[in-house]
């Protein structure tokens, strides 16, 4: 009986001693909230894939095409300074026709990329007279895309400290404390690229305008407001 009455008299003290302790706790006052800048950036490079295309009796054939012009548009390529050359995906598979392979199809492609556009547009045209273009897309460099975040961090930061101190002061607050933040950057962005025309003819080089990119840096936190 002792045992069971001093039981009772510990869980007592104990939940006494955790109102007291939840009593002293302070009360937060936290506000949570998320500013953003977004700056339209000129694009300062670009990157055109083009791809080497063999459709033949054999797979041989096939690879034999698509090597000869691939080992052609290297060279074209390689008296040109400030062009970044690389060559991507290869495959050769079987074309079936009634459940049965009749021919073979292959690729390969090629990449080129360079923030000088004449030279790059120029040399598109030349690789049209045996290559396909497939894509071309403009983008900001990673060296100017670094430089620009920073100047934009600073920025969204200002504005971040500027809302904090308007919520200060509209909920009647002396001061606030910084609990929590995140900064956050566009991932590489989504080009706004204009083809100003077609590609002409195998032999012409295309008209191209470099356009622009958002680069966004948002900056999400938590203040907590002292009375």
């Amino acid at each position: 009986m002792k045992c069971i009455t001093l039981w009772i008299a510990a869980t007592a003290l104990w939940l006494v001693g955790m109102s007291s302790h939840a009593a002293d706790e302070p009360i937060y006052h936290r506000i949570s909230f998320q500013v953003q800048v977004q700056e339209a950036v000129a694009n300062d490079r670009m990157a055109i894939t083009l791809m080497a295309e063999a459709d033949e009796a054999t797979a041989t054939a096939v690879a034999g095409n698509i090597n000869q012009r691939m080992q052609w548009a290297l060279q074209q390529t390689r008296p040109l300074d400030g062009v970044q050359v690389s060559t991507g995906e290869y495959s050769i598979s079987p074309v079936y026709e009634k459940g049965r392979p009749q021919r073979w199809r292959g690729y390969q492609v090629l990449r080129i990329e360079s923030d000088d556009v004449t030279r790059l547009s120029e040399l598109t045209g030349k690789l049209q007279q045996q290559l396909q273009v497939k894509s071309s897309r403009f983008f900001v460099s990673p060296e100017k895309r670094q430089k620009l975040e920073q100047a934009l961090i600073a920025k969204t930061a200002q504005r971040f400290q500027a809302r904090a101190e308007q919520l200060t002061r509209q909920f009647a607050a002396q001061r606030y404390e910084l609990v929590s933040v995140n900064v956050t950057t566009s991932g590489p962005p989504v080009p706004r690229q204009r083809l100003l025309g077609a590609m002409l003819a195998e032999t012409r080089a295309p008209a191209f305008e470099a356009g622009e990119s958002d680069l966004v840096v948002s900056m999400n936190g938590v203040i907590e407001l002292v009375p």
